[in-house]
Formats: C-alpha cells, structure tokens, sequence
C-alpha cells in the first residue's frame, strides 16, 4: 500500500500539468461563455452612459474591452497563458476604468477578483506579480490625482 506523498501521479490524470492546463482552458471556456453575453449588456449600458455624458474615451474602452473579449472567446488556437493573460488585463483594466470614472468601490472589487483569476489560470506567481503590478498602478494613480487636485507640484513639501 503507497501512501499519497509516494505515490506517483497518472500522467493524464488531474494532477499532471496536461491535465491542468485542460482544466484552465475549460474554466477560461466556461469564463468567457458566461462573460460574453452578460459583457455585451453591460458594455451597452455603459456605451449609452457615455455617450449621454460626452465621454469618447469611456466608449472606446468598453467597446475594445467587449472585442478582447470576443476574441480571448473565439480564438482557441491562441494558448490557455495568453487567453488567461487577455482575460486577466480585461479584469484589470475594467476595475482602473471604474476607479478613473469615479464608479465607485466597484473598480476594488474587479481588482480584487483578478488575482485570484490568474492564480487559477496562470498560476500563483505570476498571480503575485499582478497583485505587485495592480498595488504599484494604484498607488501611482492615487498619487497622480491627488497631486493634480491639490495643484502643487509633486515633491514639493505639504507645508
């Protein structure tokens, strides 16, 4: 009898690395399925929003976010790491433009829930660079804002 630290995995079982990538590639499958027709409605919603608002750039964005999205859906000749990858800079992407669009708390959420996506598509270190990245981009972002609303130069003191 082997117990399970010394017993060897089936090479086209679930823990063989074929074996996860399928399961990514079907949780991207499954993603996308699901992000296509909820993503259109909201892409038009959010469309309509801008254009009563004047916002040329808000449009494009949820435009070229729903075409990512088409293609990370269509495109299965494309690797499981760069659909995962697309899928991930969509989540990224839609929570800075809730945050620049003064949303609201909802931008937190989408950066949030996109580490957590790439841990599962593409692993926990590249899931740790993400978090990194997303923390460096925000902070950035915060500091850029709060620096052009206070109209001072940056590194000047507060004094």
């Amino acid at each position: 009898m082997t117990s399970p630290d010394t017993a060897t995995a089936d090479p086209t079982g679930p823990l063989s690395s074929a074996g996860l990538s399928h399961w990514r590639e079907e949780l991207i499958n499954r993603a996308t399925g699901v992000a296509m027709p909820l993503g259109t409605v909201l892409v038009a919603m959010g469309t309509v929003v801008a254009y009563i608002k004047n916002d040329l750039a808000m449009g494009l964005t949820n435009l070229l976010g729903l075409a990512a999205l088409f293609a990370i859906h269509r495109l299965r000749s494309l690797s499981p790491q760069a659909r995962g990858g697309l899928l991930v800079v969509i989540m990224v992407g839609v929570g800075m433009s809730f945050l620049l669009n003064r949303v609201g708390a909802f931008g937190l959420v989408w950066l949030s829930a996109a580490p957590m996506m790439t841990a599962l598509l593409l692993g926990r270190h590249v899931a740790t660079g993400v978090v990194a990245a997303i923390t460096v981009g925000v902070f950035g972002l915060g500091y850029a804002l709060d620096c052009h609303s206070r109209r001072y130069r940056c590194g000047s003191s507060l004094s």
